[in-house]
């Protein structure tokens, strides 16, 4: 498959969230429950957070969250090759990390790996992926047109389809990227969601809700796309599927501030310091 990482929001709900608990700890009405809300007002962008995996095959030196996710999907045997969906304009220096870390320009994004049989060819030690710049007009026209891009260029993976994720997972790890691809669905765009109930057990407060087989879901930012669906003759009638998995590896993403100190405590609880 193809790990498509979607890293070119604004984080607006994030910076909004540590203005406001910024103003909450300078007025006193706030009190100081961990290190990371109020001291972190100028994070900048989002998906630079530092975080350290949970994972005892990836733990070690704290690193952005971006590149956390990057680096379970460069890892996992499910994944031929890593696509990173940026924008310049939204969020310069997450694109400016990604290039100077990951990119490979002697392997750009100009077709030369083209697989029309579907076989994997990526190395274990590969660290190289490829970066799509978005016009930062909004997740689902990004999402789009990079679809579009991917189907266009035939990357290696492409017809085993497209493991699309938020660049803001700090839990990812392979295994479950190995039980969430085999719900991928020819001709189709699998949407993976988790039950509402399932996501305030977390603490989380998750957008776009949707009812699944009469249960309440939420939308985790992971979907199981089939490129075909995005040609222009078949965009109009994309069939869509919804498949619940309640578990906390995707459902947990950093929107605000308070989710990064629920993750901070989360990671104590696990033995492991947040930085």
């Amino acid at each position: 498959m193809i790990g498509m990482v979607m890293a070119g929001g604004r984080g607006s709900r994030m910076a909004a969230s540590a203005a406001a608990a910024t103003a909450a700890k300078n007025d006193g009405s706030l009190p100081e429950s961990s290190p990371h809300a109020a001291d972190r007002a100028a994070w900048g962008e989002k998906l630079l957070l530092p975080v350290v995996s949970s994972a005892a095959s990836d733990a070690g030196a704290p690193k952005p969250v971006v590149s956390h996710v990057i680096d379970v999907l460069l890892g996992s045997d499910q994944i031929d090759t890593v696509v990173a969906v940026v924008s310049q304009s939204n969020a310069p220096l997450t694109r400016r990390m990604l290039w100077d870390k990951y990119h490979n320009s002697g392997n750009d994004a100009d077709g030369d790996d083209h697989d029309d049989d579907g076989g994997s060819s990526r190395s274990s030690n590969d660290r190289s992926i490829r970066i799509v710049d978005s016009a930062g007009a909004g997740y689902s026209d990004d999402l789009g047109s990079a679809m579009r891009h991917v189907l266009q260029n035939r990357y290696r993976g492409i017809h085993s389809g497209v493991f699309v994720v938020s660049g803001d997972m700090p839990l990812l790890d392979r295994g479950v990227i190995a039980s969430v691809s085999a719900r991928y669905a020819r001709g189709a765009w699998t949407s993976i969601v988790t039950s509402r109930e399932y996501a305030g057990l977390w603490g989380m407060s998750l957008e776009y809700e949707v009812v699944v087989d009469g249960t309440v879901c939420c939308y985790t930012g992971v979907s199981l796309v089939d490129p075909v669906v995005m040609k222009p003759d078949a965009h109009d009638a994309v069939p869509q599927r919804h498949a619940i998995v309640d578990d906390h590896r995707i459902a947990f993403t950093l929107n605000t501030v308070q989710d990064y100190d629920r993750l901070a405590q989360h990671m104590r609880r696990s033995g492991i310091a947040m930085p």
